[in-house]
């Protein structure tokens, strides 16, 4: 049974960059067809837009997560380790939840 699906699988897998490609290529040959050459570059200039929003996006919202959550939440939890007779690996979960719960409340 798993020799079957494992075959079934391996040859999705090949077949794969093929129909990318030839799905792409309807899709130029289509945009390019029905709508001409310009509208197909002003849709991939506008699918690249929205890719670099995306990544840019993303980027930002890394840099946030590791500047509200865990900087503070690792000086909460060396603090607390400090102070308190727990661990610091017993602290920093919590701390660490506290801090993106505070972040997602924030906005």
């Amino acid at each position: 049974m798993f020799a079957g699906l494992k075959a079934q699988f391996s040859q999705l897998v090949v077949d794969m960059p093929g129909r990318l490609s030839e799905t792409a290529v309807t899709l130029h040959g289509y945009l390019t067809a029905q709508y001409g050459p310009v509208t197909a570059w002003a849709v991939y200039l506008a699918v690249a837009a929205l890719t670099v929003l995306l990544l840019w996006r993303l980027v930002k919202l890394s840099f946030d997560i590791v500047r509200c959550v865990a900087i503070p939440s690792v000086a909460v939890a060396l603090v607390g380790a400090w102070l308190s007779p727990l661990s610091f690996m017993h602290i920093l979960p919590v701390a660490a939840a506290l801090f993106a719960g505070v972040m997602l409340f924030r906005g």
